[in-house]
């Protein structure tokens, strides 16, 4: 968990973003008072995993033969 003043928040918001929807849990201080909780919704994190366990499953390139190759590009150009 990360504590960040007001004026820092401000200044680097678009990144304490993408910190938050990676799962971190980002606190927002004023007067070194806490007032802000930046946190990612459980729903988009339920998308996020659902998309980082979907990508852990596919193979790398590498280990594709040129035939499979061949067959996605097929596909992709298919539509399918």
């Amino acid at each position: 968990m990360a504590t960040i003043d007001m004026a820092e928040a401000q200044a680097n918001f678009s990144s304490l973003v993408e910190r938050a929807l990676m799962g971190e849990e980002i606190i927002i201080t004023r007067d070194n008072r806490p007032v802000v909780r930046l946190e990612r919704l459980e729903e988009m994190g339920n998308e996020l995993d659902h998309l980082m366990q979907e990508l852990a499953e596919t193979p790398p390139a590498d280990d594709l033969t040129d035939a499979e190759i061949q067959a996605e590009v097929r596909a992709v150009r298919a539509g399918k």
